[in-house]
């Protein structure tokens, strides 16, 4: 995260925790990762146009507000999980709201210590406190309870289908069964994640083979070689004869164009084979005049999670690929750079080899045939094929 972004992340702490203690905002999880959403909406809060603010929902920022949520102090974030795990002083409040819990005016009651089975959103709870709170939990055996590391307190499941934290241990009927459902979710998760661990079909099922595609006319052809399920590829496109590119008009004049005409529509298929997916810009141009040129081609630039000027900073893509990676939160697993220079793609190449990033490259040349135009016009040919003729061998 950049420094201007992790300036917002801070600014905007105490109105989130507001918005929270109002109701306005609520914490949600997708895949056992938590984020924050406005309350009765379809808008997910994150970091969007240089602003913290809520986004529609989708995929997408989803997968922002996650990481938005992921930047923010640990108190703020044990603040936000409170709001989702009931209390000792939430259960009376509960047995109120709820009277068919007040047979016996218990407030126990509302406690489901004899659950036999967690729910998946109750599995992916328990990974949400355990990854986030200072004070995390483990499963006692000695107590046959969930317990902080300090024993003072308990999770216990609850009528509503999360979990409320306890000041006294109360011990689950079922705690074998739950405890091994646990160890098997996490031994899941931790083959899955780990960089040792050698079963191909496990860790590796979904990344292509390795290698530089030559010759490819269209941006589309990455869409196939994007690595989904839970992978984190970085994807990377040059702009310049790559995304856009000038061409003769029917006027014989000079004319930004998007190469693709479906530009949005390849990068939402991207998010949607991989939602972990991060995909910047990366130009050896001006950072200023690439951001004019997106808009003269009408690509938003909010299509993309960053743009980066290798020029701007007096450095070579691949120095400005190898501080991306970095100050990432997580190594991508997966590199997919697309650019018409075969120098950078070599550059990139090596940068991937030197950290042991699996990297698929591919030459772009859909720009070929407008480059040849324009080449013919400044050189005052009437047709391209003349050009072609003399000047391309």
């Amino acid at each position: 995260m950049d420094a201007f972004n992790a300036m917002l992340v801070t600014s905007s702490s105490e109105d989130i925790q507001k918005k929270l203690k109002s109701g306005e905002y609520c914490l949600e999880i997708s895949q056992g990762r938590p984020f924050i959403s406005v309350t009765g909406s379809n808008r997910v809060v994150c970091i969007y146009n240089e602003e913290v603010n809520g986004i529609e929902r989708s995929p997408h920022f989803i997968h922002r507000a996650t990481d938005f949520f992921a930047a923010l102090n640990q108190e703020l974030r044990e603040y936000a999980i409170e709001s989702i795990v009931n209390t000792d002083s939430d259960r009376l409040m509960d047995l109120l709201i709820h009277p068919e819990f007040f047979d016996n005016q218990d407030c126990v009651n509302v406690l489901d210590p004899v659950t036999k089975k967690l729910t998946q959103y109750q599995i992916e709870l328990l990974n949400v406190i355990n990854e986030n709170c200072k004070q995390q939990l483990y499963f006692n055996r000695d107590l046959g309870a969930i317990t902080s590391l300090d024993q003072r307190s308990s999770y216990v499941p609850n009528s509503f289908g999360g979990f409320t934290k306890c000041s006294d241990i109360v011990p689950l009927k079922y705690f074998k069964e739950i405890s091994a459902q646990w160890d098997d979710t996490l031994l899941l998760k931790h083959r899955g994640a780990d960089p040792d661990f050698t079963d191909q079909a496990l860790s590796h099922h979904s990344l292509p083979k390795p290698g530089r595609e030559a010759n490819v006319k269209s941006i589309e052809t990455v869409v196939n070689y994007v690595a989904g399920g839970n992978h984190r590829p970085l994807v990377i496109f040059d702009v310049d004869d790559t995304l856009v590119a000038q061409d003769v008009n029917r006027n014989k004049e000079l004319e930004l164009l998007p190469l693709a005409k479906n530009t949005a529509e390849i990068m939402a298929r991207i998010r949607q084979k991989s939602p972990n997916a991060t995909i910047i810009l990366l130009t050896q141009a001006g950072l200023s005049r690439t951001l004019e040129k997106l808009r003269t081609t009408g690509i938003s630039k909010e299509l993309f999670d960053g743009i980066f000027s290798a020029s701007d900073l007096g450095v070579q893509k691949g120095d400005v690929f190898t501080d991306y990676i970095k100050n990432m939160q997580q190594m991508p697993d997966q590199v997919c750079f697309v650019d018409d220079c075969l120098g950078f793609l070599e550059s990139i190449e090596k940068a991937c080899n030197n950290h042991q990033i699996h990297c698929n490259t591919f030459h772009f040349t859909g720009a070929d045939e407008a480059i040849s135009r324009r080449n013919a016009r400044a050189l005052g040919y009437d047709t391209v094929e003349e050009y072609k003729r003399d000047c391309v061998h």
